[in-house]
């Protein structure tokens, strides 16, 4: 449903406008509602690094702590999930294959 899911931007960098909303005022909006277990997942960032470790679990679930909510996970990224390795590799080799270059892996 809809209603069981939502989109936010995480990232911003420098005084310029970012996308909207951000995921820090998504969390509140959805405490304030009464939200109370919430789980992020980032599925733009293929590897867990800062913005996903520091930023997602610690600001971002402090945050929404704080607001009202109770339960906080962040799902962590793809990282060197086998079936990811292994369907990356296909997609490199199919791009190789179609420049019609031989490479060995």
């Amino acid at each position: 449903l809809d209603s069981e899911w939502s989109m936010s931007y995480q990232s911003r960098i420098g005084p310029a406008k970012w996308l909207s909303p951000s995921t820090l005022s998504k969390v509140e909006e959805l405490a304030k509602r009464g939200v109370k277990k919430l789980a992020i997942v980032s599925p733009s960032f293929l590897a867990d690094g800062l913005e996903t470790l520091e930023e997602l679990e610690e600001e971002v679930g402090s945050h929404f702590i704080t607001k009202g909510g109770e339960e906080f996970s962040v799902v962590k990224c793809l990282n060197d999930d086998p079936d990811w390795i292994k369907g990356l590799a296909s997609l490199v080799k199919k791009s190789f294959r179609s420049a019609n270059k031989y490479w060995v892996f």
